[in-house]
This record gives C-alpha cells, structure tokens and sequence, in this order.
C-alpha cells in the first residue's frame, strides 16, 4: 500500500528519493574512511606506546616507564604475575648490577577496537653486564587502554623462547 502512494504522488520531476539515497551512501562511504583513518591512526599510536616502553625500560626511564602504564598495570613475566611496582623495581635491580638492554621488536601486529588494544610481537633482546651477556627471544602479547592521557599498558605477558639443544 505505501509503494503505490508513493507511485501516485510522483510526478517526472519528483526524482528525490531517489537522489537522497544517493548522499546517504557518500556518507557512509565518508563515515566508514575516517573510521578507518582512526582505526589506522590508533594502530600506529598502540605500536609507538609499546615502542615508548621498550625505550623507557632500556634507559632505565621508570617514571616514563610509569606514565606510560595502566594504574592497574599488570605483566606476566614467564609464568611470575607482577604489578607495576614489583615490575618496576625488578628494573631497579638490573640498573643497579650495570646492566645494558636492549630490545628489538619484530613481526607486531596491533588490533584496535574502541579503547581497547591488543598487540602481539616478537622480542630479541640482549641484557648484558660486565661478567654476563643473555641473549633472549620472547613472544609478547600487550593489552592497552586508551585513556584521558593517551594509550597505557594494562597488561603485558611475556614468554621467553626456549633455546633448542
């Protein structure tokens, strides 16, 4: 019944529903690139937070360390469940002993959706004193939370990579 209503009512020169289906659509398609553009923007932000913390534990930074976490920051080092200042201090003791470290942070793939994140890389590092160098391989998996301050760490759970024989 509305179908033919609608038929009465149009004239030749009465095209609109037509043409007003047609902004709606390039609408949309404005709408959905810039949700991508965001999408795109927040992946690449995610991947500088972790980049940032990396950074921060190499130079020994811990109140960037700190700024850069979640006030209920949690990690999971091989199987040890850590707050933010146990993990925080575990650092502390390795600057004390002279330590030098160094990561680098491969294959991450970052995942967005709202204010949450969650990446997965793989992570090569070197912690060296004067009497000891590790080599080390891990798999890492972050969780962030996009807060008033930007992207922090919640949560980091990190598995070190057994060495074959």
């Amino acid at each position: 019944m509305a179908f033919s209503v609608f038929l009465v009512g149009a004239s030749s020169t009465q095209a609109q529903p037509a043409t007003q289906a047609q902004p709606a659509t390039q609408a949309q398609s404005r709408e959905h690139a810039q949700a991508e553009a965001r999408a795109t923007e927040d992946r690449r932000a995610v991947k500088d937070t972790i980049r940032s913390f990396f950074d921060a534990l190499s130079a020994f930074d811990f109140r960037k360390v700190r700024a850069l976490a979640a006030e209920d920051f949690t990690a999971i080092e091989d199987g040890t469940v850590l707050g933010l200042e146990k993990f925080v201090g575990a650092g502390q003791k390795l600057k004390k002993k002279g330590a030098n470290l160094t990561y680098n942070l491969s294959d991450v793939e970052a995942t967005v959706e709202g204010n949450v994140a969650w990446l997965v890389h793989k992570n090569s590092g070197v912690a060296e004193t004067e009497t000891r160098r590790q080599e080390i391989d891990w798999t890492e998996s972050f969780v962030l939370r996009k807060e008033a301050g930007g992207w922090k760490v919640a949560m980091l759970h990190s598995t070190v990579k057994r060495r074959q024989w």
